[in-house]
């Protein structure tokens, strides 16, 4: 049974600081629709009618009838990945790459919506654990069952599981589920966050982001302008921008197609965080 732990105080003040500047919602990224097209072209009618910047909302309007068709669940799955990958420049060849590496891409996607609709998010998850789709990790495959429900949906929810939210886990309540398709990991995740989701009289989804917004950087294009306009004036734009693409390299690392083992991802992390020890020591000389 999942220990069902009270919410971490730093997420009790991350829920009142948000409160007090008005509950803003999470910025839209800015993305590349030539790069996408460009790699999709297939798809490229459907791509070029998606916003930019695109928004939380504008995804969930393509999973109103993404339940209607195969092609509709993987236009669907398109703009949740144009959504999760924002800017960077990697985002539309992985995609491209996992949509081709199976002819059944189509089908599976479409079946796991249906499983997380009918019975919940960590449903959705197990069925996609057990039919994995080359180069998916848990983290964008998590961003794409997170739409799957809308948030008036009475099954359990699928909140989005990243290195971030992750890593905030792990620095709040001293537990840091793994990104490599554990089943029960992501269970239990999904139980704290409807009992903190309960506690907070607010939805799943914003316990989720919560956590994501206290956890990245400022140089980061999800953070909040007002709080990257501050950043600006007190720190280096070359060391927050390093920074964040040795974040971009973790996401990439923890996609990467084949089992990882732990002593692998061990090691890649190590990596990082020497390098990013090197990077802030550089700033202080």
């Amino acid at each position: 049974m999942t220990d069902l732990r009270a919410a971490p105080p730093e997420l009790l003040l991350a829920h009142e600081r948000w409160t007090a500047r008005g509950r803003p919602a999470q910025p839209a990224p800015h993305w590349f629709p030539h790069r996408w097209t460009a790699r999709l072209p297939e798809h490229a009618d459907f791509i070029e009618t998606l916003p930019n910047p695109i928004n939380r909302d504008d995804v969930a309007a393509q999973f109103v009838d993404a339940d209607d068709s195969e092609p509709a669940a993987l236009r669907a799955f398109l703009a949740a990945m144009i959504w999760g990958h924002g800017r960077n420049g990697y985002g539309a060849y992985r995609t491209a790459s996992v949509l081709a590496a199976s002819d059944r891409a189509g089908k599976w996607l479409s079946e796991a919506l249906q499983v997380t609709r009918t019975a919940g998010g960590p449903a959705g998850f197990e069925y996609l654990a057990r039919h994995r789709l080359k180069g998916l990790g848990v983290a964008f495959a998590t961003k794409y069952l997170y739409f799957c429900l809308a948030s008036d949906a009475d099954v359990a929810p699928a909140p989005i599981l990243d290195r971030i939210v992750r890593d905030w886990l792990a620095a709040n309540l001293d537990w840091q589920p793994r990104l490599d398709w554990r089943i029960d990991d992501y269970q239990r995740y999904c139980d704290l966050v409807v009992h903190w989701s309960d506690q907070l009289t607010e939805p799943a989804g914003t316990v989720e982001y919560l956590m994501f917004a206290s956890g990245i950087g400022t140089a980061s294009q999800w953070a909040d302008p007002r709080e990257r306009v501050t950043a600006t004036a007190t720190s280096n734009s070359g060391t927050t921008a390093v920074l964040a693409a040795l974040d971009d390299a973790a996401d990439a690392f923890e996609a990467l197609s084949g089992d990882i083992t732990p002593e692998d991802a061990e090691d890649f992390e190590r990596g990082l965080r020497a390098l990013r020890r090197i990077v802030i020591a550089r700033t202080k000389r």
